[in-house]
């Protein structure tokens, strides 16, 4: 391992250059940072040393896939790259604010496993705050007299991997890696950080810009193919805190969602589908009828005593 690398940035990427060289610029060119760029197979690439300028700075290395898998597998290949033993991620229509270089000053000695940091919310086009996708804006805004349940939501309920810097050495002894699903790749990824970090520090500082973009991975339309990837990924998250002993996290919202959602279409052999998935992956039926009641009648009388009973 090269001793002068404290950091290392993992930047997944797909076909928007001008947004990954905004997203380079704003990281500080220091020698003890490196920079990992993994293109999934841009249509484009073989143009960008001429239209990504910041790939030529000497911290920069880009690495392209052999096969397009989406962006929990180029995550994957970047920390098989990293050198540092501090890795923070970004995707590549987002940027770090100005406050990363005195963090980058602040930690490098720091003996925590992961630190949580906040971040802005902005449209893309008009760099106006947003009030969507506020987490984890919201939390440490909402939940700063109350540090336990802030330090709940950031290690479990905070599925995306931005916002975090987490020491190398800690995911690679619990074998933490991204799932290479079509959607919430990095759900398995924050769940299982969330839960081998022995020692976190939550800085309200806001080290990252997340940008609103119509287009992006999390604005993909719900097919059938996401809508099984989705149920498959909560349910997991859902099975493995439960056996691990971690109270209160509740999955309708997505498990349940899918549910109704072919109930609703009288799709009965996809509903099946899920039921079956469910099962196999140890949800039991009981558990199975309270994610889809509580769903269905949450905002009523039955679905208040449901959640009475249930709790």
């Amino acid at each position: 391992m090269n001793n002068n690398i404290i950091y290392s940035i993992i930047i997944p990427h797909y076909k928007v250059p001008l947004l990954l060289n905004r997203c380079l610029k704003s990281i500080p060119n220091r020698p003890d940072v490196q920079v990992i760029v993994v293109d999934d197979l841009s249509p484009d690439r073989e143009k960008y040393n001429e239209i990504i300028p910041e790939l030529k700075r000497k911290n920069v290395e880009l690495y392209v896939v052999d096969k397009k898998k989406r962006s929990g597998h180029a995550r994957n290949i970047g920390i098989e790259h990293a050198k540092g033993k501090w890795l923070l991620f970004a995707d590549s229509d987002d940027y770090f604010n100005y406050c990363i270089d005195d963090i980058f000053n602040e930690y490098a000695n720091a003996d925590y496993d992961c630190v949580f940091f906040n971040a802005t919310i902005l449209d893309t086009n008009t760099y106006q705050p947003t009030s969507l996708g506020q987490r984890p804006a919201s939390y440490f805004r909402k939940l700063e007299n109350n540090q336990a349940l802030l330090e709940y939501k950031l290690r479990y309920l905070f599925g995306q991997p931005w916002c975090k810097m987490v020491k190398r050495d800690m995911l690679l002894q619990h074998d933490i890696w991204f799932e290479e699903t079509i959607i919430h790749n990095d759900t398995q990824f924050s769940y299982l950080l969330g839960y081998y970090a022995k020692k976190v520090k939550m800085d309200s500082r806001c080290l990252y810009a997340y940008m609103i973009r119509q287009g992006s991975v999390s604005k993909q339309k719900l097919t059938d193919e996401v809508l099984m990837a989705r149920i498959g990924v909560f349910a997991r998250k859902y099975v493995f805190l439960r056996d691990h002993g971690i109270a209160n996290y509740k999955p309708e919202a997505h498990i349940g969602n899918v549910l109704l959602h072919y109930k609703k279409q009288h799709n009965n052999k996809q509903l099946q589908y899920c039921l079956d998935l469910l099962k196999e992956i140890g949800l039991t039926s009981s558990e199975i009828r309270h994610l889809y009641y509580k769903r269905m009648f949450e905002k009523t009388i039955i679905g208040k005593i449901i959640n009475k009973i249930w709790d």
